[in-house]
């Protein structure tokens, strides 16, 4: 396996607090935390999603921004508030920050219905820089995004943790699983449109229960309708690290069956590009 390429991390200025109140890095430990990760799985790039819908988050996209001016292997998006308004001149600041993009949390349809009537004028400022834009999104909320991809075509769309299908003690049938994500896998047909393999912690009851079998139907459904070349693969660190460890984040055996070429698409190679056309 050659350089891998992480395409979901956080870092927070205080660190990440918890749910379970499991050890994750703390305050001022995080980016050294992640360092060593890199050091010791291979891993290149990294995008950085920004946060900042939780009291803990507050100013995050600052604060990233902060931590990438010192380091070229992470790139940042910025926190949107889905029930806000962004304006074109917001658009504008967050790339003169120095963002390739945004990040969006859409939790139901309100928010999704609220995002999908974003300005147009945001929107093309988004598409104007060829922003990544990183949604976490739950199939309800997709629904209302499904306009998004071609009135934005010069837009990347990474949709986060699988769709976020919902939590499973046991895995689902495959049909099953292709119905619950079926907004999702309509948005195949869009080139621009991709999934990040990340987070199937959260698909998973309880959260602890590597190696996620009940994931295993949604991945295959990503990567049946998305293909190997539009499937990423993110950790989710630090937040996952509550749950499981970076390796169990990193060693996912739904991936077994694909070919080393294909494989590496998804683990890097795909990050890499994507990361590549946004530096032209």
């Amino acid at each position: 396996m050659s350089l891998l390429a992480d395409a979901h991390v956080h870092f927070f200025a205080t660190g990440y607090p918890g749910e379970a109140r499991s050890p994750v890095p703390g305050a001022g430990r995080e980016v050294a935390a992640y360092e060593r990760i890199r050091t010791s799985s291979a891993v290149g790039d990294a995008l950085v999603v920004g946060f900042a819908g939780a009291d803990f988050a507050s100013g995050n996209n600052d604060y990233i921004r902060t931590l990438a001016a010192e380091r070229d292997w992470m790139h940042t998006t910025a926190y949107v508030a889905a029930r806000g308004r962004p304006s074109a001149a917001m658009a504008r600041a967050i790339f003169a920050a120095g963002h390739i993009g945004i990040s969006i949390y859409a939790a139901d349809t309100p928010a999704g219905r609220t995002v999908r009537d974003w300005p147009a004028e945001f929107w093309a400022e988004c598409d104007r820089s060829g922003a990544v834009v990183s949604i976490n999104a739950t199939p309800e909320a997709v629904e209302q995004l499904a306009g998004l991809p071609s009135s934005a075509p010069d837009c990347a769309f990474l949709f986060a943790h699988l769709g976020l299908p919902g939590r499973y003690a046991v895995a689902p049938s495959a049909e099953v699983a292709r119905r619950r994500l079926e907004p999702l896998l309509r948005l195949a047909e869009h080139p621009n449109c991709f999934v990040k393999i990340s987070g199937l912690y959260a698909v998973a009851e309880p959260r602890t229960a590597y190696p996620y079998d009940a994931a295993t139907p949604f991945v295959a459904a990503c990567l049946r309708d998305f293909g190997a070349t539009r499937c990423l693969w993110g950790s989710d660190f630090a937040p996952a690290l509550e749950y499981v460890s970076f390796e169990q984040c990193r060693d996912l055996r739904q991936l077994g069956s694909l070919s080393v070429a294909a494989r590496q698409l998804v683990m890097g190679d795909n990050l890499r590009r994507l990361l590549a056309a946004r530096r032209r």
